[in-house]
């Protein structure tokens, strides 16, 4: 593996905190309760995040940290309370939250059977990074029926043949961009990949990885979605120090840009005293 050397640089907390004149509320947890049988894994949780804030969920085994970080994301449900996301319910608002969410489980999350670059692609496309929609060919059914009976085509007149070689043109040019944007999408994953220390693997299957490198396919995500909160569930899980070190300095920017992030850890960051805010669970 390529080895890599990162420096957690120290920066000031004073955007990061909490300032009432100036705080920007993001996501707001209200009352969330969760029951397993008779017993009450998550009891009455209730907490906010704010834009440039780390929050770190802390709790014993099967204290439920896990279960509230799936409830956040809509992937799981709570028995009671409500999740928002700036200021909107996100039962009644998922897509509009999901467009500014990004989840990475305890899990890779990743297909085993398909390469890096593959992966990531695919993650790419699904969240819309390759733009180009589908056309609508609806348009080009010239060929009148009426009564449900077909007609021959009429021949086209100049102004209407002058369009259609238009729209053929038109069509082309949306493919070649397209298959620019792919390319643009190949080179950008790679660069991230070749940052990760794993360039050299990015077209082999991911069942023939280490942990620690399938971990930084997935953890590569965060570099090629563009979102405003991250919710990780144990980021740091089969790094070494330098994987570490990358997620560190990766987390401090995007809060110190604006974003927000929610994780869980048995590794702790390596960060400045009082940048991280702590909710416990299980007390």
């Amino acid at each position: 593996m390529v080895s890599m050397a990162f420096t957690v640089k120290a920066r000031s907390c004073a955007f990061l905190m909490n300032n009432n004149a100036t705080v920007n509320t993001l996501l707001q947890a209200k009352n969330i309760s969760v029951w397993r049988g008779d017993n009450i894994l998550i009891d009455n949780v209730s907490f906010s995040l704010s834009a440039g804030s780390v929050t770190q969920v802390l709790g014993p085994n099967g204290s439920g940290k896990t279960t509230l970080l799936r409830i956040i994301c809509g992937i799981g449900l709570a028995d009671e309370g409500q999740i928002f996301w700036r200021d909107n319910d996100t039962q009644s608002n998922r897509e509009l939250f999901h467009q500014e969410l990004l989840y990475i489980g305890h899990k890779a999350g990743i297909s085993s059977a398909l390469t890096p670059m593959e992966n990531l692609s695919i993650h790419r496309g699904l969240h819309g990074s390759v733009d180009g929609g589908a056309r609508d060919n609806g348009a080009r059914d010239s060929g009148a029926r009426d009564n449900g009976a077909p007609t021959s085509a009429p021949t086209p007149t100049t102004d209407e043949a002058r369009n259609e070689n238009k729209s053929r043109s038109t069509d082309k040019t949306v493919s070649t961009d397209l298959a620019l944007a792919k390319d643009v999408s190949a080179m950008q994953i790679q660069q991230v990949l070749d940052e990760l220390g794993i360039g050299d693997k990015a077209q082999v299957t991911c069942n023939k990885l280490s942990a620690g490198q399938q971990r930084r396919v997935a953890l590569a995500k965060l570099k090629l979605q563009k979102a405003t909160l991250w919710v990780l569930d144990e980021p740091l899980t089969s790094l070494d120090k330098a994987g570490q070190a990358w997620v560190t300095e990766l987390l401090l920017a995007h809060v110190q840009a604006g974003g927000a992030v929610m994780f869980t850890t048995h590794t702790p960051l390596e960060v400045e005293d009082g940048l991280v805010q702590l909710l416990e669970l299980g007390k």
